[in-house]
């Protein structure tokens, strides 16, 4: 997979780690942005981000450049998912809230 790059498993383990730990870094300054600037912006602002980085592996051209749009990658990715689970949290009805909840959490497992 990142031969052409001159990666071997242990570059892939990197990229995925890294990915993931830029995910986990973001949660948190995604749940305040989303307090703090509302729902819809920074939902949107997640989603336009992880879109042009999904774009910008076409770009990558050795292993450094992978990595760094893996983190910017992964940082979209956490600001994306907390915000669609807020998201949905906030507009299914508090009676349905455990159901709502379940079914988004299938719809993204099934996505």
């Amino acid at each position: 997979m990142l031969r052409p790059l001159g990666g071997d498993q242990v570059h892939v383990g990197y990229a995925v780690g890294l990915f993931t730990a830029a995910a986990v870094l973001a949660r948190p300054l995604a749940g305040y942005l989303l307090d703090a600037r509302g729902r819809r912006p920074v939902l949107l602002a997640a989603l336009a981000g992880f879109a042009a980085l999904a774009g910008a592996y076409a770009l990558v051209g050795g292993l450094p450049s992978l990595y760094a749009v893996r983190v910017l990658h992964g940082l979209f990715w956490g600001a994306v998912t907390t915000a669609a689970a807020t998201v949905a949290a906030d507009i299914v009805a508090p009676a349905r809230r455990g159901e709502g909840i379940g079914y988004f959490g299938l719809s993204m497992t099934l996505g």
